[in-house]
């Protein structure tokens, strides 16, 4: 009988799985068979068999509230008291963030070079740093990666080549000017002999 007080204060919370269980215990009994034939039939009709799910102390409890720091970095987010304790008792959240595919992303970027070339470099400098963080992060090169650093290669170098070539001009300049004129005068010189 006292698992018939049980499985009263069980069906009176309005948990009927729970109190259920303990009548199968005692099946044998009339009240129990009584019982669990009434609960089936609130169950058939209940549409959630759930529904006590929450209502129980344990999950309408308050969680304490204490100061706690979060450090993030692009994969990991790091919860602990202290920013010296990251890994206390609070432990460690990882949150896996979908990794990007820089290929596409290069495409958007060539274009950009072709049309706005600073843009372009500068959008290649930014996701450039981001594939080595999240390469840094994750321990694999991502996807990509490597189109980047031929993107920058490939529109940089040729880029500062002209600029040297037309700064070594101007600096030359005039001496070159110079050793033209003279060609020149010689040339007119040996025609008109």
């Amino acid at each position: 009988t006292e698992k018939l007080k049980q499985a009263s204060e069980l069906i009176r919370a309005k948990k009927y799985i729970e109190a259920k269980a303990i009548l199968s215990t005692i099946a044998d009994h009339p009240k129990a068979q009584e019982w669990m034939v009434r609960i089936d039939d609130i169950m058939q009709d209940d549409d959630d068999p759930f529904g006590d799910f929450g209502n129980d102390d344990f999950y309408n409890e308050k969680p304490k509230r204490g100061k706690v720091n979060v450090h993030k970095s692009r994969n990991t987010v790091n919860v602990g008291k202290s920013k010296n304790d990251a890994f206390n008792a609070y432990g460690q959240v990882n949150v896996k963030r979908p990794t990007r595919d820089y290929t596409t992303l290069s495409l958007f970027i060539l274009l950009l070079y072709w049309v706005f070339w600073l843009p372009g470099l500068i959008a290649n400098i930014i996701f450039l740093n981001e594939a080595k963080q999240v390469e840094k992060d994750s321990g694999k090169r991502p996807d990509g990666m490597g189109c980047l650093w031929a993107l920058l290669v490939f529109n940089v170098i040729p880029f500062i080549a002209i600029c040297g070539v037309i700064f070594s001009l101007v600096l030359i300049g005039p001496e070159v000017e110079e050793i033209f004129d003279e060609i020149t005068v010689t040339l007119q010189a040996t025609v008109a002999r």
